[in-house]
């Protein structure tokens, strides 16, 4: 498939999963002109734009910080499918609180609302606990250290054990919402 529109691809390959992006997609990029000092056509292969592959690769090469920021990205795209597959499919409205009109929702009341919505539904246990799990401990903190810069200098270094558990808590995370499907007629049973 070719297309122009990065942000359709980043968004078709986290459709796909975590699994599905790494095993079926490969990215073939074509340098813009305007930055190509030689002569010819120049090729980038690569550059998943998943953010849990870019976490893991980022992780690879010890780039803790720009991993937990790719992981607190997955969380944000993670959330917002949940949600929509929660409305979509149950009608469940979400209450969360805003910063100001026309920003988008917080993202830490976001996952409590889905954990709170979790709660009352038969058969997401592992979710409910997985995304408990992301919001009650010391992941949660990553998160918000990934992507925001503190003027603390006293603040502990990331951890690449820590960034590993992150990684793993967030891709069971994401197994779970690819896998959540409910039939519109098993949907009042489910809820308590």
């Amino acid at each position: 498939m070719t297309c122009h529109g990065e942000t359709f691809i980043n968004k078709l390959e986290h459709k796909l999963g975590t699994s599905l992006a790494e095993k079926h997609v490969k990215s073939y990029r074509f340098i813009p002109a305007d930055i190509v000092t030689t002569r010819g056509v120049q090729v980038s292969i690569g550059d998943s734009k998943h953010y849990l592959l870019k976490a893991k690769e980022s992780l690879d090469k010890n780039n803790l910080k720009d991993s937990a920021a790719d992981c607190r990205r997955a969380v944000e795209s993670i959330s917002y499918q949940l949600w929509k597959k929660l409305d979509k499919r149950l009608k469940i409205n979400l209450k969360v609180t805003m910063r100001a009109p026309g920003v988008p929702p917080d993202l830490s009341t976001v996952v409590d609302s889905l954990i709170k919505e979790l709660e009352k539904i038969i058969g997401f246990k592992e979710l409910h606990g997985n995304l408990s799990e992301l919001k009650a401990r010391y992941h949660w903190s990553l998160l918000i250290k990934g992507v925001h810069e503190d003027g603390n200098d006293s603040q502990p270094e990331f951890e690449r054990e820590d960034i590993s558990e992150l990684i793993t808590l967030i891709q069971s995370i994401e197994e779970n919402v690819s896998s959540f499907k409910l039939s519109m007629a098993r949907a009042e049973e489910i809820l308590k």
